[in-house]
């Protein structure tokens, strides 16, 4: 079940549907995000038997470095200090490390399948756009 899930959020990622969705039920982006970080960390908790192995890799320290903590320096000589900035970093950190785990756990055909669903999405949406410009004003708003 934690699967299907973590297949929907990567779902929504892929193909930047929740950007789309977002505006249309009436919630921010940063909303949508937020709940989608903590269904990232949810489940790498819930797959911790997988997570941790992965985290303690030699490579892992490398990945970690370059997007989440050498980002996170920046923030020593920026100009103003930006709470939003952190989250970001953490979601797409753990967006990422998600990914990873997910693909370990159920294989690269899994991986395909979010894929292949994603640039299904996106071809559906792009005639879409066209056909109803309108449902997608809100998103260019922004």
């Amino acid at each position: 079940m934690i699967d299907k899930l973590f297949f929907v959020v990567l779902i929504l990622n892929a193909t930047g549907l929740f950007r789309f969705i977002a505006p249309q039920v009436g919630v921010s982006i940063g909303q949508v995000s937020l709940v989608l970080l903590v269904l990232n960390i949810f489940y790498l908790v819930a797959k911790i038997r997988y997570s941790k192995p992965l985290f303690l890799r030699v490579g892992m320290g490398g990945w970690l470095f370059v997007l989440l903590l050498w980002p996170l320096l920046t923030l020593l000589y920026a100009p103003s200090f930006d709470v939003r900035e952190i989250g970001l970093l953490l979601y797409y950190f753990s967006l990422f490390f998600g990914s990873v785990v997910y693909t370990v756990s159920n294989g690269l055909g899994a991986m395909r399948r979010v894929m292949f669903v994603s640039l299904i999405v996106t071809i559906v949406g792009m005639p879409l756009s066209m056909m109803a410009p309108q449902y997608f004003e809100a998103v260019g708003a922004l």
